[in-house]
């Protein structure tokens, strides 16, 4: 989806820029976000975490909570569209893109680079309403709409769930209920990694681990912080 996205942007934006340098400029550079789509090929080496594949343990606890076809899918009929999209390019490792050969190359569905707390700055930025980035409302307001069901139904033909997407965007449903409030949008990522934007509590969250699971948004250690995040947001609420 990135590489669409960075092409569309190529050919509205007047200097024709592409996603990453747009972002860089636009948003990164605005709010100071450590954050980057493409490494700068200046950053040191030892800046770069280490990402470990998914053991047995991690594996067996991950398959667990898959759909029976999305196993299927994605360990035993190797030409399925599951195992098709994982191959382009190839992502079954987790962390070939931190290879040195890889780490340059702009794409922005998989070559993102940066610092969680950076993440969760940005989300907050859009939860808060996108001032700092001189954001229109109804800009925000589009993001935080409620889902249109799609004509064909919501079913995720790779994934084998019911999902909900807007604008890009992953929105909390019964697959991945990754917040209490609907109007929350952001996204799960390969190896348990999350982020997302709750404008209900003007909340912006990110995580992201060394040590890589299978499955989105269905890693315990992130749902044991997240639900307890939620807990203290729930103490913190002021009683009318």
């Amino acid at each position: 989806m990135g590489f669409y996205e960075s092409e569309l942007l190529r050919r509205v934006d007047p200097q024709r820029r592409s996603l990453g340098h747009f972002f860089r400029e636009k948003v990164a550079a605005p709010l100071g976000l450590e954050f980057y789509i493409g490494l700068p090929p200046e950053t040191p080496n030892e800046r770069i975490a280490t990402l470990v594949p998914p053991g047995p343990r991690e594996i067996r606890a991950s398959i667990l909570q898959m759909p029976l076809r999305m196993i299927v899918d994605q360990f035993i009929l190797r030409n399925s569209l599951l195992s098709r999209a994982w191959a382009q390019p190839d992502i079954s490792s987790g962390v070939a893109h931190t290879l040195p050969e890889s780490r340059g190359g702009e794409m922005p569905s998989k070559n993102g680079f940066g610092q969680v707390r950076s993440m969760a700055y940005a989300y907050s930025v859009f939860a808060g309403g996108g001032k700092e980035l001189g954001l229109r409302p109804e800009t925000i307001a589009a993001l935080s709409a409620p889902v249109i069901v799609p004509r064909k139904g919501s079913y995720d033909l790779v994934l084998h769930m019911q999902v909900a997407y807007s604008l890009g965007f992953y929105r909390p449903c019964p697959a991945v209920r990754f917040s209490l409030n609907d109007r929350a949008y952001g996204s799960p990522g390969f190896g348990g990694s999350i982020g997302f934007a709750d404008p209900e509590l003007e909340l912006g969250y990110a995580y992201a681990p060394n040590l890589l699971i299978l499955g989105q948004g269905k890693d315990p250690r992130e749902i044991a912080l997240r639900k307890a995040l939620y807990e203290c947001m729930k103490a913190e609420k002021p009683v009318a």
